[in-house]
């Protein structure tokens, strides 16, 4: 199956920090019922404390991992 996206709720000292890091292709926010990328809004200073932040981050199944799976033979 592969690696697929989660998304993580973040607080908004973790958004700082992703910006900081030049990180913000992984910053999401909340909009109405779906998520959308930082860099597709255009923000001001007092939207930050009323928006809700997300973390994209990769993952990947268990089954895809090789987890539980007996590799001597």
């Amino acid at each position: 199956m592969g690696k697929r996206p989660i998304y993580l709720p973040i607080e908004l000292q973790d958004v700082f920090e992703l910006i900081e890091e030049r990180k913000l292709d992984s910053i999401y926010f909340e909009n109405g019922s779906r998520l959308e990328s930082v860099r597709l809004h255009r923000w001001e200073f007092k939207e930050f404390g009323d928006t809700n932040f997300y973390v994209k981050q990769e993952y990947t199944p268990v089954e895809d991992q090789g987890v539980g799976k007996n590799e001597t033979n």
